[in-house]
């Protein structure tokens, strides 16, 4: 992806971790590979919004 090489070995673990999260639900509006990913990237601006 376009973001992947300019983030951190911790940033990009972040994601990993986000990505593989189980979430409680079955996507309806979406496949599940989108939320994924979008789960990850929620999780990316989170732990940047937190951390400052």
């Amino acid at each position: 992806s376009y973001i992947s090489p300019r983030l951190t070995a911790e940033e990009q673990d972040l994601i990993r971790r986000g990505r593989n999260q189980k979430s409680g639900h079955i996507p309806t509006h979406t496949n599940a590979v989108t939320y994924r990913y979008s789960t990850a990237w929620e999780s990316l601006l989170g732990y940047l919004y937190l951390t400052g």
